[in-house]
């Protein structure tokens, strides 16, 4: 299957997921009177100052059981609060980033709620540099410009602790280990091929062409608002 389908049909997955949590889970309120909240929309503050993909990371937590919930949170590119920016070098950089997850709650209460996470993640950069080392096919190349794209695809395993505060307002803390490819393109303008260094022998960031597999580690915070109050 081509990159770009592969692309689309992960993508595809992810929303399907939270639109079949709406279609097939809709709650009756005059039975379920008992169930802290249906949908609950969340933000994840810290995903403000990101270094890399800064932004106001928006959720929603759709509870169709009182184990269990399906959650989606796409995040909006934002740089303005970013005060450390490890884009140096990145000239016009536009990101899509999408996380999905079914998350089982652990002998839940009102009070205080721990629970487990399977979480896929999808982001989608692009931008332009000047000037830099392309490593492909074990040579090295110089260019004067190459649009730059990185896709990221990965899936995690997530332990989180939701607290809540009154009937309206949660804190939900998590941490997660997983693993991801990063797949990235040059397209480079001026290509001509120079000596294997130092410098352009390491194959960080993207001077690297091609997919590589990596470990993911995470650990975030966000804060969650309640529709629908417990009664």
């Amino acid at each position: 299957m081509l990159p770009g389908k592969r692309t689309f049909l992960f993508v595809l997955l992810l929303l399907l997921g939270s639109a079949i949590s709406k279609a097939q889970f809709s709650p009756d309120f005059s039975r379920n009177e008992s169930w802290r909240e249906i949908f609950m929309p969340k933000v994840q503050p810290f995903m403000l100052i990101h270094p890399n993909t800064p932004g106001l990371a928006l959720g929603l937590e759709i509870r169709p059981w009182r184990s269990l919930s399906l959650q989606t949170e796409f995040t909006l590119p934002f740089y303005a609060l970013a005060f450390y920016n490890n884009n140096q070098g990145k000239y016009e950089q536009q990101f899509t980033r999408l996380r999905s997850e079914i998350r089982f709650y652990l002998d839940p209460n009102d009070d205080y709620e721990y629970y487990l996470a399977l979480e896929g993640h999808y982001t989608q950069l692009n931008y332009y540099r000047l000037n830099g080392f392309i490593l492909r096919d074990e040579r090295a190349y110089n260019y004067i410009r190459s649009d730059i794209g990185l896709l990221r695809l990965g899936g995690n395993l997530k332990a989180g602790y939701q607290i809540a505060f009154k009937d309206w307002f949660v804190l939900d803390g998590y941490a997660g280990i997983g693993l991801q490819s990063i797949s990235t393109t040059h397209t480079p303008i001026g290509l001509f091929e120079v000596p294997l260094t130092r410098e352009t022998e390491r194959e960080g960031g993207d001077q690297f062409e091609g997919t590589k597999i990596s470990p993911v580690f995470m650990v975030g915070l966000r804060i969650g608002f309640s529709f629908f109050p417990r009664y």
